[in-house]
């Protein structure tokens, strides 16, 4: 409709006839136009979310987190601007309400934190920066603190014994050698 909004509106200055209705009564104001681009603008950001949390090549689960926080910033920053239409608040306030409704669901498992904080592209210092200690009282550490336990848990001794067994029945170097960067021990845990 931007694209063709002259075309659009000298189409409906005719006021053509469709089936009974004439539709010149549509014609669109000036005042459409800016509202019409605030939406586009907007939907926008919440397209390219979307498709981020889409992507069937990636991971995405560590993305969840980090998508509605910025989302949830980004409404924020716009619904303080003066400029800004009345319907369109209307409308981003909904979102917020939508996405809050949604965001709660991360509260229900520890994973979406530990995979933004396992994530190299956003670690705990993501977090730290979005205040989630401050706000929910220590989470990060204590988040952290769980995956390390994780890293020590027997499952890591029970991994060395698999790895083992594979490697004394593989029947060729390919495979043998597969895994061999699982087995090897280091100084530093692995978490870290």
């Amino acid at each position: 409709l931007l694209r063709q909004w002259k075309g659009f509106n000298n189409w409906l200055g005719t006021d053509p006839k469709v089936g009974t209705l004439k539709l010149g009564f549509l014609k669109l104001s000036d005042a459409d136009q800016v509202t019409v681009q605030e939406v586009v603008e907007h939907l926008g950001v919440f397209e390219e979310a979307t498709m981020l949390l889409s992507g069937e090549k990636y991971v995405s689960l560590s993305l969840v987190m980090p998508t509605f926080i910025e989302l949830f910033n980004y409404i924020e920053k716009i619904m303080v601007k003066p400029e800004i239409s009345e319907a369109t608040k209307a409308g981003l306030t909904e979102a917020h309400k939508v996405l809050a409704k949604y965001y709660e669901y991360s509260d229900d498992s520890k994973y979406y934190l530990a995979s933004v904080i396992l994530d190299p592209r956003f670690k705990a210092q993501y977090l730290i920066q979005k205040e989630f200690d401050v706000l929910y009282g220590n989470i990060v550490q204590k988040t952290v603190d769980w995956i390390r336990a994780l890293s020590d848990a027997p499952f890591g001794q029970e991994k060395e014994q698999m790895t083992q067994t594979f490697h004394q029945t593989a029947s060729s170097k390919l495979l043998s050698n597969m895994f061999q960067h699982s087995s090897s021990k280091s100084d530093q845990p692995e978490i870290d």
